[in-house]
């Protein structure tokens, strides 16, 4: 089978027209006294009424979580020419080469958040097909041309791939940049789009909690623990989970803690 056939088989979609979606997340749920105009207090209403202050309520959530996933885009389709000059030489060599000792000869792999393209041609270099896709155009773009493999444009949380397509999926630090409420919804995305016993990558940034940086890019911090409930819940059996600091970052490195995970998905 050629290249370009497998290209078309490696998700359900046109690649140039593929575009990212959004996610809307409910507000958080807590317990607190009824207040006036609150949705308990909404229960005596008139059912029109009811729906008029339940939307009201979610609409501060949303639009915040529309302009969290923006600016995080919006950097990297802006910076997407000196990010991927300032990321291409960094050696992801002892991390490839550990994952890819576990995939079968010939594998397709699906490279998530592939940024500029450097982890996409190594993959290819080492004799896999591999796919790229990424939330900024402009990287995609880079990236379709550095590597000379095929680039979709896409969201983590809606991936346009088929399923069961991919014997390994690469998410080299990019799940860390969805909310915490999104993430559960990007391994199980994750999840169908692997095959039985697939394979996923992925580098997180360990700590606690979730803020955007100086620039406006949004991280998302887990624990060890909390990160391998994470996978499991979402049918991923983590054979490898480390955590260690490394000196990371752009323009300038800087001591960073990661978790490194390697998971199965379930047969």
């Amino acid at each position: 089978m050629n290249t370009r056939t497998r290209h078309v088989t490696a998700w359900g979609g046109n690649p140039a027209r593929s575009k990212s979606h959004g996610s809307l997340s409910e507000p958080p749920s807590g317990h607190h006294p009824p207040r006036r105009g609150s949705p308990a207090e909404a229960n005596d209403m008139q059912p029109s009424e009811t729906s008029f202050i339940s939307k009201r309520l979610r609409i501060p959530r949303q639009a915040a979580v529309r302009e969290r996933d923006a600016l995080t885009r919006r950097f990297y389709e802006i910076n997407a020419t000196t990010y991927a000059e300032a990321t291409w030489r960094l050696s992801m060599d002892e991390l490839l080469s550990n994952f890819t000792a576990r995939l079968p000869s010939g594998a397709t792999v699906v490279d998530l958040g592939c940024g500029a393209g450097r982890d996409l041609k190594s993959l290819a270099d080492r004799g896999f097909f591999a796919v790229g896709l990424d939330v900024a155009a402009p990287l995609a773009h880079i990236a379709r041309h550095r590597s000379d493999c095929p680039v979709v444009i896409g969201d983590l949380r809606h991936l346009p791939l088929a399923s069961e397509r991919f014997d390994g999926a690469w998410a080299s630090a990019s799940l860390l940049h969805l909310g915490r409420e999104d993430i559960g919804q990007a391994l199980a995305e994750i999840c169908r789009i692997l095959k039985p016993d697939g394979l996923l990558f992925a580098s997180m940034k360990a700590g606690r909690g979730e803020r955007a940086d100086e620039r406006g890019r949004w991280f998302s911090y887990y624990g060890v623990d909390e990160w391998r409930s994470l996978l499991e819940d979402a049918g991923l059996a983590p054979i490898l989970l480390e955590s260690s600091v490394q000196s990371t970052g752009t323009p300038a490195p800087v001591p960073t803690a990661w978790i490194t995970s390697i998971a199965r998905r379930d047969s």
